[in-house]
């Protein structure tokens, strides 16, 4: 259970970080910031990494968030990281991860 409170704490720390370095750039100006593009590229692998440590029990009890997705992504940006896409990153980091950070606020608030 701690290992999944934890998890839980870096993936919602993570996911704000990238969040805060993305700010309100649009993806023009963010491909063209070095910074900016490693600082969200990196929180957001984090929060990658952070899904990859929830316990599989915890996992499959939040079926309301798709964990593997999160993974998934992880793992293309750790193994086939000259196939990323910029544009994606930008993506999902404008509209997928305030609602991941919805979503397990919602879950932590539980106390589970």
């Amino acid at each position: 259970m701690f290992r999944d409170d934890q998890a839980l704490s870096d993936i919602l720390q993570f996911a704000r970080l990238a969040i805060k370095f993305q700010g309100e750039l649009t993806y023009e100006e963010l491909e063209a910031t070095e910074k900016e593009k490693i600082l969200v590229s990196h929180e957001l692998l984090m929060v990658g990494q952070a899904c990859t440590r929830l316990s599989k029990k915890f996992r499959n009890s939040h079926p309301e968030v798709s964990w593997h997705s999160w993974m998934n992504s992880r793992n293309l940006m750790m193994h086939a990281y000259d196939k990323i896409d910029l544009y994606e990153v930008w993506e999902t980091v404008k509209y997928d991860l305030p609602l991941l950070i919805e979503a397990v606020q919602k879950i932590v608030g539980k106390g589970e």
